[in-house]
């Protein structure tokens, strides 16, 4: 059990030598020996001189052996009052002291091979002049030269961090070997205290883990000073190569030229690749089968040991286990398979990203590298999203490994079961290791992605003055083009095909609706002005102005009608495009226009009907007139003063409506006249028909017709009935006032009297009159 429990230690400190053990200490002072800092007790003479790498790994390696041996020695008597806690201490500090030691015989090892590596990368930094071979250099050569300094600096990162990271683990390193002096300190002084022997054993047990305390804490000062120096030269060296990289490719890059077969290349080594994940490919797929198999002969062997009933419960386990064995080998193999197909597609697109690169430097036209560096641009942002994808895959393929890993280790059963489940854990580590097969290949692109971008903004820059203007032109048409094309919102629209009704969504674009805008007013325009033509032609041919300006306003209104929907079709802007009146908003609408449409509806009606036309003579709603418009909404009546009245479509189509002129513009007119009693009757309805044939406007045919109507209270009633034509010319006012003038006249010189009203008054003379002298009565004087 100790040795277990020494060995699980050992992995583990050297597992985090690099985050806890060997955290380096900044402002420590060594000497460079490897070997532990004793405490006073044990702490050898100072060394006069330096010990050389070759002395300190021979005395590490003394230690070693020593520690080793002490920790595989057989555990000795313990004295009575030791606690448990203490003796398992004391072997892991033992266990600790081992580990110690491993790692700073390896540091020594490396700190031999790297500073030579470093002293080589510095000369060579410094001594270096420039490349051999004369320029223009590959592109491909600088691709490579950059992927390495990419490298070179992912490499410094973690050095830098951990470097960063020394002084705070210093002090607390620091601080546990003073604790752990101090602790050593007290246990001697106690042991020189007591003298009864039991109490002197385990006194002198205690000063013994105290000392084996300091040669533990001492030994990770030291193990951190050696990989801080370790650390500091590789530092050193990352960053003199990263130097004469950078160097390098500053001097490559103003001498690089892309070529036809840079590009043949490069695009031959991406086929490769797919070739490659291809063949791993077919591979996976000449295995489904046999792990389908797998899976049915494992739910097989799972259902007989489930209906054996002398199978035992390690049976059963062992059955399940392979049974979610076979089950996730066919998991991992679609994961394996997708992240496979992911590294293809992504060939493909760098191989085609490739394309675009050469174009966007080399395209004579202009026009061509826009678009060619547009499309290089846009496989960033797309590498970007992918790269995002795949480091959540990677995160999800190492959970579900970590989760069958525990669920191994909490297996407790039959060989069988544990077998199977190291199979599962090893189907989840090949998915681990293709997905970050994936992300490694999407890092790696992104970061082509970013240089070529860059590549492309410094060629922009360098370009001549018309160059500039040139793509500042295409520049300005593009997003022109975009704000053109840009979609206000998208409409569910219905088309047939074979015979089917599918569903498709058409968008509203800023350039359909201000095309659909300038058309419709162009077209307006246009029929307006031939409109406008025609009606003065139908005017200069005699027809009603009125009338024609009614006709020119219909006509447009069911034109602008027709022009909107063959602008929606011209603009593929389908009628659907108006559903957004839909629901509380058409509700609304509809109240609030429900006055206009009734109005709008009852014109078309009124307009169909001809019920009622420009240059009728009507009277309705208390209004009489001549109707001179009659439009969308509303026509126009002017009376006989002059003054126009607007009045709704809708009063004609819902009131009474009189019109004298709809069928015969001839009207009958009456005039009646009260001649005194005795006049001549015959000669009255004489005059009377001889004064209405007189007036030039009153028809002859019919002819006018005197009625002897009635004897009245004062006078003899006649009645003259003229017939006239309403043209409109015509007031039928003014010809029954001329009428009446005439027959005056008339009457006057035939000494016809005209009647008025008139009273008799008859007395009673039966009696005599009562005639009676009333006195004044006396009124108060005024004050």
């Amino acid at each position: 059990m100790q040795t277990n429990r020494h060995s699980r230690f050992r992995q583990f400190l050297a597992a985090g030598a690099s985050l806890w053990l060997v955290a380096g200490v900044a402002d420590a002072q060594f000497s460079g020996l490897p070997g532990a800092a004793p405490s006073k007790a044990e702490a050898p003479s100072k060394p006069e001189a330096k010990e050389s790498i070759e002395q300190s790994r021979a005395r590490v390696r003394k230690l070693l052996d020593e520690a080793r041996a002490e920790t595989e020695r057989p555990p000795q008597a313990v004295p009575p009052g030791i606690e448990p806690r203490e003796t398992t201490e004391q072997r892991e500090l033992q266990s600790r002291l081992v580990a110690i030691y491993d790692i700073q015989l390896r540091t020594l090892d490396q700190l031999e091979r790297m500073r030579p590596a470093r002293q080589a990368a510095e000369a060579r930094e410094r001594d270096w002049t420039g490349f051999e071979a004369p320029p223009p250099y590959s592109i491909l050569r600088l691709d490579e030269l950059r992927d390495a300094a990419d490298t070179a600096r992912d490499r410094i990162q973690p050095l830098e961090a951990s470097l960063a990271q020394m002084p705070l683990d210093a002090q607390r390193t620091q601080d546990e070997l003073a604790r752990a002096e101090a602790d050593l300190r007290r246990a001697e002084e106690t042991h020189e205290a007591v003298s009864a022997p039991e109490d002197k054993a385990r006194a002198a047990w205690r000063r013994d883990l105290a000392r084996l305390k300091v040669r533990s804490s001492a030994g990770a000062v030291t193990t951190a000073g050696l990989l801080r120096e370790l650390w500091s030269d590789t530092l050193a060296t990352r960053r003199a190569e990263t130097a004469l990289l950078e160097r390098q490719i500053g001097v490559m890059s103003r001498n690089a030229t892309f070529t036809e077969a840079d590009l043949a290349t490069a695009r031959k080594r991406i086929d490769d690749k797919i070739d490659d994940v291809r063949r791993d490919l077919a591979a996976l797929e000449g295995q489904v089968g046999r792990r389908l198999r797998e899976r049915d002969a494992a739910r097989e062997a799972l259902e007989r040991v489930r209906a054996s009933a002398g199978s035992t419960p390690a049976e059963r386990t062992a059955a399940e286990v392979r049974l979610e064995a076979a089950e996730a080998w066919i998991d991992a193999g679609s994961d394996q398979t997708d992240a496979l197909r992911g590294l293809v597609v992504l060939g493909n697109q760098l191989s085609a990203a490739w394309g675009a690169r050469f174009a966007a430097l080399h395209d004579p036209d202009a026009e061509a590298r826009r678009i060619a560096a547009a499309k290089v641009r846009e496989f960033a942002p797309r590498s970007a999203r992918f790269k995002t994808l795949t480091e959540s895959k990677v995160r999800d393929s190492r959970a579900k490994l970590n989760e069958v890993e525990t669920r191994l280790a909490d297996l407790d059963t039959a060989p069988a079961a544990v077998r199977y489940g190291q199979e599962m854990v090893a189907a989840r580590r090949g998915v681990l290791l293709a997905t970050e097969r994936v992300q490694t290949a999407i890092d790696a692109t992104v970061r082509q992605y970013d240089r070529w971008v860059a590549d492309l903004d410094a060629a922009s820059g360098q370009r001549d003055l018309r160059a500039r203007l040139t793509d500042g032109w295409l520049a300005l048409r593009d997003g022109a083009r975009a704000v053109w094309n840009f979609e206000l919102f998208a409409v569910e629209d219905t088309t047939v095909t074979d015979g089917q009704t599918i569903a498709v969504s058409r968008g509203v674009t800023v350039g359909k609706s201000v095309g659909a805008v300038m058309i419709f007013l162009l077209g307006y325009l246009t029929l307006a002005g031939l409109a406008r033509r025609v009606e003065h032609r139908f005017v200069a041919r005699g027809i009603d102005a009125a009338r024609a300006r009614t006709a020119r306003r219909w006509v447009l209104a069911l034109s602008a009608v027709f022009l909107l929907l063959l602008t929606l079709n011209v603009a593929r802007i389908p009628f659907t495009v108006f559903a957004f009146l839909g629901g509380a908003l058409a509700i609304g609408a509809g109240f609030g226009t429900q006055t206009l449409i009734k109005n709008l509806v009852s014109g078309m009606v009124v307009m169909m009907e001809r019920q009622v036309r420009v240059g009728d003579i009507v009277e309705v709603d208390n209004t009489s007139g001549t109707v001179t418009e009659v439009n969308l909404r509303s026509s126009t009546v002017r009376g006989a003063d002059g003054v126009e009245a607007i009045v709704p479509n809708s009063v004609f189509v819902e009131n009474k409506v009189t019109n004298w002129t709809r069928s015969d513009r001839r009207v009958r007119r009456v005039i009646k006249v009260g001649v005194a009693y005795g006049s001549p009757v015959r000669e009255v309805a004489d005059l009377l028909e001889a004064c209405a044939k007189r007036h030039g406007l009153v028809l002859g045919d019919p002819a006018p017709l005197v009625i002897f109507e009635d004897f009245g209270d004062s006078a003899l009633v006649f009645a003259l009935y003229v017939w006239l034509d309403l043209g409109p010319n015509v007031n039928a006012m003014q010809v029954l006032s001329d009428l009446r003038f005439i027959i005056e006249k008339s009457f006057a010189e035939a000494r016809i009297v005209i009647a008025y009203p008139q009273r008799d008054l008859h007395l009673d003379s039966a009696r005599p009159l009562r005639v009676e002298v009333v006195r004044e009565q006396e009124r108060d004087p005024p004050p």
